[in-house]
């Protein structure tokens, strides 16, 4: 694939019938122990309407990721008890990018949101500790959600290593920087 872009849009932006394709696909819901059920066109209202919510009552939120023009999954911060959490669920084809988006993800709600800390939440079908720990996280005991077992990672900004975190690109599918995201997000 020629990807001349990696960015960032207003949730809104995420195609109906693929973010339906996308929290559908079992590879996805294997790391979504919380989805239920099927993601239908009522739940996709409903999901956009809340992530929505969250731009609105917060100044920040998920947004919808592109790779060049082709959707690539929804992410970014979450509200979470006063604090922010990083969410990142990507379509199968881009789980490759993930470190590159969360990367940029997390520099933006330090830099621009002036965060303390991130806050991030793993089912037990993810083993990512390493990675994490490249970028300054520490594991923070576990939590659970409607009986679903979680481990908790904190992020401080006095911790962070985005130095230290290697972005592994496809030699074959250049990826540029993430534009700047001081963009009006709640654009339509």
């Amino acid at each position: 694939m020629d990807c001349d872009r990696t960015e960032f849009r207003p949730i809104q932006a995420a195609p109906r019938a693929l973010v339906i394709e996308q929290m559908n696909d079992a590879r996805v819901r294997r790391h979504l122990p919380l989805a239920t059920g099927t993601f239908d066109e009522a739940a996709y209202e409903s999901f956009i309407s809340g992530k929505q919510a969250m731009w609105s009552e917060h100044g920040y939120g998920p947004w919808a990721f592109f790779i060049g023009d082709r959707y690539a999954g929804w992410g970014g911060l979450q509200p979470d008890d006063g604090e922010a959490e990083l969410a990142l669920v990507l379509c199968p084809w881009a789980f490759g990018y993930g470190r590159l988006i969360a990367a940029k993800v997390i520099d933006w709600g330090f830099r621009e949101l002036d965060l303390e800390r991130i806050l991030i939440y793993l089912p037990e079908s993810r083993s990512v500790e390493r990675c994490l720990s490249r970028y300054g996280c520490i594991r923070d005991g576990g939590v659970t959600f409607d009986g679903k077992v979680f481990t908790r990672h904190c992020l401080y900004a006095s911790c962070y290593h985005q130095e230290d975190t290697k972005v592994d690109t496809h030699p074959a599918d250049p990826v540029s920087e993430i534009p700047r995201l001081g963009v009006d997000l709640h654009a339509d």
